[in-house]
Order: structure tokens, then sequence, then C-alpha cells
């Protein structure tokens, strides 16, 4: 009776301990194969296009940049107060509109005019 205990839970024992050995064990190979392979697929993709339509895109991209500037300049004023950040950039305090957890200081945002 007792060898026949042992008979079945040895091969049960041992075939788990390999599953868990075997699942722990992770090279990194299979992250750097499905890197590898979105490297190959976004060179297609690239191939299949001409310099001049990449240029041309571009471009495009970049004179829809340029239409969302008006052209009236631009200003620096604080992020959270909005005020002009040539009248609040010495002041050491912390901005008021900042209360609570977001307690800081006046922060710089580029403000198209």
């Amino acid at each position: 009776m007792r060898l026949s205990f042992f008979a079945t839970i040895l091969p049960i024992a041992l075939s788990l301990a390999s599953l868990t050995a075997a699942r722990g064990y992770d090279s990194g190979l299979s992250y750097e194969a499905r890197n590898y392979v979105d490297d190959l697929a976004t060179r297609e993709i690239l191939s299949e296009l001409t310099t001049r339509e990449l240029i041309d895109e571009l471009s495009d991209r970049l004179e829809r940049r340029r239409g969302r500037k008006p052209t009236g300049g631009s200003k620096v004023i604080c992020a959270y107060c909005r005020h002009d950040w040539a009248r609040v950039a010495g002041i050491s305090d912390n901005c008021p509109a900042r209360v609570g957890k977001n307690e800081g200081p006046h922060v710089p945002q580029t403000d198209f005019v």
C-alpha cells in the first residue's frame, strides 16, 4: 500500500516541479522576437513610400502646424493663475490658483495670442 502511494505521488510531484521551473524561466527572447517583427513591419511600410512622398507629408504637417498658430505672436503666462509671466516670475510664493495637493509655484506656459 505504501509503495503504490509513493509510486503515484512521486511522478505528480516531479511533473509539477518541472512545470513550475519551465513556467518561471523567461529568457526574454519572445520580447526580442516581437520587437524584431515590429521593426521589420515598420521598415516594410516605409520602404513602400518614396522620399518625395515622405517629404510632402512632412511639409503638409508642418504647414498645418503653422496654420494653428495665429500671426499675433505668443506670450508666456502661468498655467494655473493665467497671469503674465513677467509679473509672477520674480515671486517666490506659491501660485494662489494651486491649492491642496496641487500646491506649488507658478508654471510657465506659452499662450498664443
